[in-house]
């Protein structure tokens, strides 16, 4: 994958594949920089009652999510920072702990 583009094909499939499974529990928050650490960032910021979390996509081809139960204070998925390469498939296996503590 072009790394140049890719915080926005990052945000993208976050739109299409995992914001409508969470639209009617969670409370999202999009947010854009043209320029950070590891360049530009697409993220998106999501909570509900008793869980929340965020996943940011920056243009140097790195991915962080983390996902927090709210009643316990314990991280349900740990702060993660993933460098895609060539092992990296796609964006589902590289976020496959976010998505399964989502559907706890």
């Amino acid at each position: 994958m072009d790394t140049k583009q890719f915080h926005t094909e990052g945000i993208l499939w976050f739109k299409n594949t995992v914001a409508p499974r969470l639209v009617r529990d969670y409370e999202m928050k999009y947010t854009s920089a043209s320029d950070g650490d590891l360049g530009a960032l697409e993220a998106v910021e999501f909570n509900s009652e008793n869980r929340g979390g965020y996943i940011h996509f920056w243009s140097n081809g790195y991915i962080g999510f983390e996902l927090v139960d709210y009643d316990s204070g314990d991280d349900i998925v740990e702060d993660v920072m993933v460098e895609w390469d060539d092992s990296c498939k796609n964006f589902d296996e590289v976020l496959a702990p976010l998505l399964e503590g989502l559907d706890r």
